[in-house]
């Protein structure tokens, strides 16, 4: 049995708290999506007066095979060189990243409020542990469903299921709300 309780008087709802953002982590790995991902992380941030934390999550290279190619085709190495297999190699590429996907959002001059991490690992538990102690995580989704996103597995599904703070998700088919050439953000 169903029972319908109509009421005549107005329901006093508590006060509510607005919720204010202190630090941002949002994942960054280059793409359209996760451009629009930063896109939103810095104007919720410039709303709020908050941190972001790019991150991009990055693997060191197998250097025996890099360094087995150069020395085939191009004899040996240069004293200088500094090969792909060092972790600085890796993380100096995730770096550039994180600073070419700033530079697009925001333009030549980073501010302060804007922290560019990168961390070796597999990115949705990179993501999942950078968000143990943030009010917010940021990820763009690649928009992979039913079984090729069961397939190849989702870094979006996983920092849903396990991040420490809220996830937002941007999905492709609103990146343009959060496009760079629409957006003019100016951080403190």
């Amino acid at each position: 049995m169903i029972e319908v309780i109509q009421r005549s008087e107005p329901v006093a709802l508590p006060s509510v708290v607005p919720w204010r953002l202190q630090r941002i982590v949002v994942g960054v790995d280059g793409s359209e999506n996760s451009l629009a991902a930063l896109s939103a992380a810095v104007q919720l941030a410039a709303r709020d007066g908050a941190t972001v934390e790019a991150v991009c999550a990055y693997h060191t290279y197998h250097s025996a095979y890099f360094d087995a190619l150069l020395t085939k085709h191009y004899g040996s190495r240069p004293p200088d060189y500094v090969g792909p297999g060092a972790p600085s190699g890796a993380a100096g590429d995730a770096l550039d990243t994180l600073e070419e996907a700033a530079r697009k959002i925001i333009g030549p001059k980073l501010p302060d409020t804007l922290l560019l991490r990168a961390i070796q690992g597999h990115p949705a538990d990179v993501l999942v542990k950078a968000s143990e102690n943030a009010d917010l995580l940021v990820v763009g989704a690649h928009g992979r469903s039913g079984v090729l996103g069961s397939l190849l597995g989702s870094t979006t599904q996983t920092c849903i299921r396990y991040a420490g703070c809220p996830v937002l998700v941007v999905p492709p088919q609103v990146k343009s709300r959060f496009s760079a050439e629409q957006t003019a953000v100016v951080m403190r």
